[in-house]
């Protein structure tokens, strides 16, 4: 009785040494490099066409011009350009101590280019003079920063670390304005479309461990708006 007392104790204690096992690997992040959203257009912004600059904003050209109009589905476009914001709000974190089993963000890269795939602003103006004129339309909107990650299901991170780690805070929003200017025949419509631009940054989620190792538990994106990326149509 004692021997066979014995073999199921073993047994059990083999289960529980598997089911650890198992709970281990479930547990663990997909180790894929993240992309940015797929509604989301990536201009080629050209950084030597600038169209317009003040003390606020610049305004660029894209070099792939048509790719961003099919993205949104738009074949009848008059430009599309991408305006930046030249002031930025940067975050100012608590100096807080890492302890063992924090959660942090490390490993930075970027920033690459992006177009949000949601409109934020949208205006138009139409010429009802019998003679060619000079229209200008203003589009505002709000565009905010945000992010994702790509993190096992026993862990969290919270915003406010992501944002100390990328140094800006991914909650945050920014009021936007931006304006284009086109000649209009009589009865043509000038309409002006924006959508925000962003920058976007990729980071490593970082596990402290206890004896002060540490692991990559996730990877995440961090999405900063810095302007419009505005489509301009005349029909």
């Amino acid at each position: 009785m004692l021997k066979n007392s014995f073999k199921r104790l073993c047994m059990v204690l083999l289960c529980s040494i598997l089911v650890f096992s198992n709970t281990e690997k479930t547990s663990a992040f997909s180790d894929e490099s993240l992309t940015v959203s797929e509604n989301m257009a990536v201009p080629k912004v050209d950084y030597n066409s600038v169209i317009r600059k003040d003390s606020e904003t610049t305004t660029y050209g894209v070099l792939n011009a048509e790719e961003i109009a099919k993205a949104y589905g738009i074949t009848d476009y008059e430009s599309i350009t991408v305006t930046l914001f030249n002031r930025h709000e940067d975050y100012k974190p608590l100096n807080t101590p890492l302890f063992f089993d924090s959660i942090y963000v490390d490993n930075i890269s970027g920033p690459r280019q992006a177009c949000g795939g949601t409109k934020i602003a949208e205006n138009s103006s139409t010429n009802f003079a019998k003679k060619t004129v000079t229209k200008t339309v203003t589009i505002t909107g709000t565009g905010s920063n945000t992010f994702s990650t790509n993190l096992g299901a026993s862990f969290s991170i919270d915003a406010n670390t992501i944002s100390a780690g990328v140094g800006f805070n991914v909650t945050s929003s920014i009021s936007l304005s931006d304006s284009s200017t086109a000649k209009l025949k009589y009865l043509q419509t000038l309409t002006v479309i924006g959508y925000p631009a962003y920058e976007v940054y990729e980071y490593d989620i970082m596990l402290r461990k206890f004896g002060g190792s540490t692991e990559k538990i996730g990877t995440g994106l961090a999405y900063r708006c810095t302007g419009f990326c505005t489509i301009t149509r005349v029909r």
